[in-house]
């Protein structure tokens, strides 16, 4: 939050000497193309200026409560960890910026104001007040502006939105390239060591988030060794001290500790995750969301199914991606997510909490029917598969009525057909009530 706004009153203060010293350059030459604003002399405009300095102060807490508020009101609508998006944001920065920019601006001119008894004699800087009086009326514009901008900012669907483009970006700079139709990558391959070669763990040397992984430090230092380095701690993963970051296998001597830090250099850890490297930290902030919605003292289905829409739409874009890394060789092993354990984080959580809400279960089949459409890969399908037996054996153990059980029939059958599958492939999961009491 505080480099924007430092920069901003850097920038203010040069603007202010820079403006002090052509007027001091230039004489009363400004005064007299534009005297009205300073007919009044110089205590006058001290006094102005005075005033909008004070205001300047007073808008910039206004600003701050604003903003704080907000981000309370997200956290208990929303979740906790959509602060971070809140905290980032380049407007509320901005914002902050100017107005203690121009406080910091009318101070500087004010003080190059002089008086009639002043020994130098008179003086008032034309230019620079006529700047700090155009700022002002900008400032009240920004004010307004900000005002708007934060009764959108703490929206459902501006924060799910935001969240999802976000995370929409990252598959795009992390997974470029499209899956072919017949690999597989259900989950992640590590190869297996040869019994006889050694295995040595590198530990970590803090406690965290793995942030960023340099893969190709990892590869580097796996070639000049002529060893194997298999990552065994991956991107977004918890680590403490003394938890293995990779497996050293091959290595013929002790780790020494020349070797801890360059393996420990490679691994950027950190206090929380982030969506910029990490996927996975995208999808779960969709799933809080929909998750708080869900809860039994917000009961807002509505925003629950907001949060499926577009955690649907980010699915769909990871279910074309190949999510193997390219860095990977004989000699270097890195850990990378499957699209079984993205899925089933996105998915398992919801619909244990949906419960018997027949428009969540619904959705959720929806969901899997818009993923489902842009991949024919086998192994992608039968994940969906999965996931969609799991959806209607949830429904047969808590819908209630025959005219539920109907609603969520219909959409199976759309999604199975859209799957490659027979619209009544799982028939004999979703019986009617009174078939399913029986079992009971």
């Amino acid at each position: 939050m505080w480099f924007i706004p430092m920069l901003m009153v850097t920038g203010a203060i040069l603007l202010a000497y820079g403006c002090i010293r052509i007027d001091t350059a230039s004489g009363d030459s400004f005064d007299r193309f534009y005297p009205q604003p300073f007919a009044g002399g110089a205590d006058s405009i001290r006094m102005m200026l005075s005033a909008i300095a004070t205001s300047m102060i007073t808008v910039s807490g206004i600003t701050f409560s604003l903003t704080i508020s907000s981000l309370a009101q997200a956290s208990a609508q929303l979740t906790a960890r959509v602060l971070r998006n809140f905290t980032s944001s380049v407007t509320n920065k901005l914002v902050l910026g100017f107005f203690v920019s121009l406080f910091v601006y009318c101070l500087i001119v004010m003080r190059a104001i002089r008086i009639k008894d002043d020994a130098a004699g008179p003086f008032i800087p034309a230019l620079s007040v006529f700047v700090a009086m155009v700022l002002a009326i900008v400032g009240v514009g920004v004010l307004i502006y900000f005002i708007h901008y934060v009764a959108l900012s703490i929206q459902a669907s501006t924060v799910v939105s935001s969240v999802a483009d976000e995370t929409l970006k990252t598959i795009d700079k992390l997974y470029p390239n499209r899956l072919a139709d017949d690999a597989d990558d259900l989950l992640p391959t590590l190869q297996p060591a040869d019994a006889s070669q050694s295995i040595q763990l590198v530990p970590a040397n803090t406690n965290g988030y793995i942030q960023l992984i340099d893969e190709q430090k990892l590869a580097q230092f796996a070639a000049d060794q002529s060893i194997i380095v298999r990552v065994d701690a991956g991107t977004g993963d918890f680590v403490t001290q003394q938890s293995p970051l990779v497996a050293l296998i091959g290595l013929g001597q002790t780790i020494d500790e020349s070797t801890l830090k360059t393996i420990n250099r490679a691994f950027t850890i950190r206090p929380s995750r982030t969506v910029d490297a990490e996927i996975g930290f995208g999808i779960r902030q969709l799933v809080d969301i929909a998750l708080k919605a869900l809860a039994p003292s917000a009961d807002d289905t509505t925003t629950a199914v907001l949060a499926l829409d577009y955690l649907s739409a980010v699915l769909a874009r990871l279910v074309q991606r190949q999510l193997q890394p390219t860095t990977a060789t004989g000699q270097f092993i890195p850990k990378y997510p499957s699209f079984a354990n993205l899925m089933a984080g996105a998915l398992d959580q919801i619909r244990d909490t949906a419960g018997s809400n027949l428009v969540v279960l619904t959705r959720m089949l929806f969901l899997i029917q818009v993923v489902g459409r842009p991949t024919t890969n086998p192994a992608r399908r039968t994940v969906l598969l999965h996931h969609t037996r799991l959806l209607i054996e949830q429904a047969n153990a808590t819908l209630r009525t025959d005219y539920q059980r109907t609603l969520i029939h219909q959409q199976l059958g759309e999604t199975l057909l859209t799957l490659g599958e027979k619209a009544d492939a799982f028939d004999d999961l979703l019986k009617p009530v009174s078939v399913a009491a029986s079992f009971r």
